[in-house]
């Protein structure tokens, strides 16, 4: 960053502000790393999606289809994504969270980064996942291929989004709980089974259905499966989407008002 601020006087140009788009991806490029620096996160990111490829290949007689990877790689981004419950806490245990609290800049430009990290770390896995299907896939690409690898791409990116804007609320949500870790797997399993990886959401009961499409990654899910590059595919994207800005917005009130609410009452242990 200084480097920038030096290059930025020579040009005449302003030095970046610590709020700017450029440094917030800085931050969050930081954090991933430091996050897969750590073996609890770096095993949950890789291993997660090859034991839920594995599952299904076993399942399926050791025969694969080409989607296989696509739900093993989410899988593996909602197994990091949980890990948002506690990484605020996380940052306690570092000794780095009454400095982020504290600091002059909004509350989100500062727990955003880390709280996005723990969600894109899970994109480390699909490399995994796509080593653990390919082998098992027997059937040829077809003549869909095409329009199957766009549902693919489209889903796995609204996936990325969904899990990242899941994860701020979640943070939000658990801040100023100190044992939020124990809430993981009651949320990672539910997910998986509504999200339709596990099984496809056509074929939930309409009660479940209609609780699944309250979360923005059941619609990335769906965009994957629709199999054509249509209005279908279309309709579940501005869906995810219209969510996920929902999710920010909710994710944005609940850690400012959590972290107003410990700072008052002295709950957050910033001392």
């Amino acid at each position: 960053m200084a480097g920038d601020d030096v290059r930025s006087r020579r040009r005449g140009m302003p030095a970046p502000m610590p709020g700017t788009a450029r440094a917030l991806a800085a931050m969050t490029m930081f954090h991933v790393r430091h996050l897969l620096s750590i073996p609890f996160f770096r095993q949950t990111a890789l291993l997660t999606p090859v034991g839920f490829a594995l599952l299904k290949i076993l399942t399926a007689g050791w025969h694969a289809d080409a989607s296989v990877w696509f739900d093993a790689a989410v899988s593996g981004l909602w197994a990091t994504t949980t890990t948002a419950t506690g990484i605020i806490g996380f940052q306690r245990f570092q000794g780095t969270l009454q400095y982020l609290a504290l600091g002059v800049r909004p509350a989100w430009t500062a727990f955003m980064p880390v709280v996005a990290a723990s969600a894109l770390i899970g994109v480390a896995g699909l490399p995994a996942a796509l080593a653990v299907t390919l082998p098992f896939v027997q059937d040829g690409p077809g003549r869909d291929l095409p329009d199957r690898l766009a549902c693919w791409v489209v889903g796995y990116l609204l996936a990325v989004l969904s899990c990242c804007v899941s994860a701020a609320v979640l943070s939000s949500l658990f801040v100023l709980s100190r044992h939020a870790i124990a809430f993981e797997t009651l949320i990672q399993t539910p997910m998986w089974l509504l999200c339709g990886i596990v099984t496809p959401i056509d074929a939930l009961p309409a009660p479940v259905r209609a609780i699944a499409r309250l979360f923005p990654l059941t619609y990335a899910v769906h965009a994957a499966q629709s199999g054509a590059a249509d209005a279908s595919l279309a309709l579940e994207a501005a869906g995810c989407l219209a969510l996920c800005l929902v999710y920010a917005a909710a994710a944005a009130l609940g850690l400012r008002a959590a972290l107003s609410r410990a700072m008052k009452e002295g709950t957050l242990d910033l001392s």
